[in-house]
This record gives structure tokens, sequence and C-alpha cells, in this order.
């Protein structure tokens, strides 16, 4: 999950914060100069995080109740925020893409 500050007309972005549960993955990326943080919308609200922009790939698919997440997400938004929203198509659903009972929310 990306929370990003304002792309401009060029797609150049200003600025990113990235959250993830996975510590290992985590490290690795701050290893290399990125804002990483371990955890989710709870650790961006937390963080009292203000985005404009926000990718959400391939990430609904995994979550129990995505009502309760996206108005969790509302709350991190800037007035006019965009939300990228990728999921697998309808017909990969049925062979249990969900994670079996992991989600957080």
């Amino acid at each position: 999950m990306a929370f990003l500050s304002r792309p401009n007309e060029f797609t150049e972005i200003i600025g990113h914060n990235r959250f993830d549960y996975d510590e290992t993955f985590i490290e690795l990326g701050k290893s290399k100069g990125l804002n990483l943080y371990v955890g989710g919308i709870e650790k961006a609200n937390e963080m009292r995080i203000k985005v404009d922009y926000v990718i959400l790939n391939h990430v609904l698919e995994y979550i129990k109740n995505p009502i309760i997440f996206l108005k969790e997400l509302k709350k991190i938004l800037n007035v006019n925020a965009i939300i990228s929203i990728r999921v697998p198509p309808l017909d990969l659903i049925p062979w249990g893409y969900a994670d079996g009972g992991k989600s957080v929310w």
C-alpha cells in the first residue's frame, strides 16, 4: 500500500510512504533508502499522515471488510485526494484468492 503526496503533471512524485506487514521486506526497502513502515492504515492514522494520492495494488482482495477498510482510509485523505485501486479479475476469486482468514480488517 502506498500513500503519495501529490504527483504533478509529469507524474513526478513529491514524497511517499509505503506500508506493509512483512518486516523483512520493510528492512530490505529501508536499506535502499525507501520510506517504509510496518503496518497499514492504522499506522498511517497513528502517524497523522494526510495524503493526496493512494495506490492500492492488489490489496482489497485480502481485506475481510473492505467497507470498514475504505472508511479508515478516508481518514488520511486530503480533500480532492485520488485513490487508485487494482484488484484481480472476479473469475480468480472462486479459486480461493483470499488469504484464508489472515486479513487484518
